[in-house]
């Protein structure tokens, strides 16, 4: 972990020294910097007429050559000054603007080669008011984020490295004492920041992990990293092509593709919720609701959830007779637990006969809009996890035909295998799931998710969108579970 140094104790000189002398002792300086064991070589720093100059640039090379090495706060045995005198600890913190200036004067040129060293010799100890876009902020600046990347480049190595662990797991009572969680009235320092930011990710979840099943947002892009970066560091609003000229356009070009893609021939509007998507439709259907509000309305009716098509009819139908108003149909293409998809053609007929509103959820399955394989996914598919799944007298699943991504199932450890298939069977079934994800959580090598749905007791819920994973993984998990679960 860098360390920013304390302010270096400048000796007063009362002799002045002209121009040739001071060159001489700088050569003499810059060589016996360079010679150093274990310093590196140190340009040499820019000549000036004034004493006192020159002492400010002999600091700066020292500076240099002790930072290099990498020295402690504890091992520079300096101490702060202020006008030849120590300063006290109140005056400490306060900016010198006199001795600050002069320094940028000094030192300008310098800073444009060696950027960093400057507000480190200005300041004992660095904070955020170093930073741009204060004055003279920007070697700081680039220091301090260059360590931030170090640290986010370790984060992604560890990531993909199998033999790392998914999670450091602690209990909240004990995380809580290993994070700097407490709000101070004081600013803290960039040496804290730091600190805080390596800590932060060393007891993340790795969401990126090849092992990580647990949730259905997994993996890590690393281009889509990068642009993540270049529109937080943009920070801007997409509100008119005056404040993003760039982004408006690539959202343009970005949103005409896709609309290509999913055959539309026209539309604007970007991503869109659920509720926008009623509001509209009952726009649509009832457009007087703008002017005159919901009085004298009729009762409108909305139809979602796991469709079948033979029964939205019928409830359609029923609707109409009561004197309802049908007016919109939510389905769903990829739900976010066993990855389901309604059957949208049958859905899209009915929603044309009876003039109804027609929207598809497909904020997880709708990716498969741009598969040649799976873009009319009617029947799902039989993953390897699945056909793994049927292979072992352990496990079942809970749908034969699991849809796309997601695959549940069942494991049964030994002690169930023999019982008969009754109540007493499936409590103890439904408390299998999270005794092994405890264990699973503990030991941090493995994360997936489990859940009951409806009547089906608690049964593990694998999700794979992690282009990292791969079969051999699929295989560790099945293993994992078995081995945690062998006793229970």
């Amino acid at each position: 972990m860098p360390h920013f140094p304390q302010r270096l104790a400048l000796q007063e000189d009362h002799h002045e020294t002209s121009v040739e002398e001071e060159e001489e002792e700088e050569n003499e300086t810059n060589d016996e910097c360079s010679n150093d064991e274990g310093s590196e070589s140190i340009p040499p720093t820019p000549t000036t007429p004034s004493s006192r100059q020159t002492r400010l640039a002999r600091l700066f090379q020292e500076r240099r050559r002790l930072v290099g090495r990498t020295v402690s706060e504890g091992q520079l045995l300096a101490k702060p000054i202020a006008n030849g005198r120590e300063k006290s600890k109140e005056a400490e913190d306060t900016p010198d603007f006199y001795e600050h200036r002069a320094k940028a004067e000094v030192m300008k040129d310098y800073w444009l080669r060696h950027p960093f060293l400057s507000l480190w010799a200005l300041r004992s100890t660095p904070y955020s008011a170093d930073l741009l876009p204060y004055k003279g902020g920007e070697g700081l600046t680039h220091k301090f984020l260059e360590e931030i990347v170090k640290i986010i480049l370790e984060y992604i190595d560890d990531t993909f490295d199998r033999s790392s662990r998914v999670l450091e797991f602690h209990h909240p009572h004990d995380l809580k004492e290993k994070l700097h969680l407490e709000l101070p009235e004081k600013p803290e320092n960039l040496d804290r920041i730091l600190d805080d930011c390596r800590k932060t990710l060393q007891y993340c979840v790795k969401t990126g992990h090849p092992r990580f099943f647990n949730q259905l947002s997994t993996g890590l892009d690393i281009v889509s990293l990068a642009g993540h970066w270049v529109t937080t560091t943009a920070n801007t609003n997409m509100f008119t092509y005056e404040i993003a000229p760039v982004f408006t356009l690539v959202e343009k070009a970005t949103l005409k593709k896709m609309r290509e893609l999913i055959g539309y021939t026209d539309g604007d509007g970007g991503a869109i919720s659920n509720l926008y998507a009623v509001l509209t439709a009952r726009h649509k259907h009832v457009p007087s609701c703008k002017r005159r509000g919901l009085n004298n309305l009729p009762t409108l009716v909305m139809f979602t959830g796991k469709i079948i098509l033979e029964d939205l009819e019928n409830k359609v139908q029923q609707a109409i007779a009561r004197g309802d108003k049908p007016f919109f149909v939510s389905a769903t293409a990829g739900s976010t637990v066993v990855g389901a998809y309604d059957p949208l053609n049958g859905i899209a007929d009915i929603c044309e006969k009876y003039g109804l509103w027609f929207h598809v959820d497909a904020a997880w399955g709708g990716g498969v809009i741009l598969s040649r394989k799976h873009r009319h996914l009617v029947d799902g598919i039989h993953s390897y996890l699945a056909d793994r799944i049927r292979s072992k007298d352990a496990f079942e699943l809970v749908f034969e035909k699991p849809e796309c991504t997601n695959v549940c199932f069942w494991y049964y450890p030994p002690s169930l295998r023999e019982l008969e298939d009754g109540q007493e069977k499936q409590l103890r079934l439904h408390k299998i799931a999270p005794m092994i994800k405890g264990r699973m959580m503990n030991e941090g090598r493995l994360m997936v998710g489990y859940q009951p749905l409806d009547d089906k007791v608690n049964f593990f819920r694998w999700v794979v969108s992690n282009p990292a994973a791969s079969k051999h993984d699929v295989d560790y998990m099945l293993d994992e579970i078995e081995r945690l679960g062998q006793d229970l």
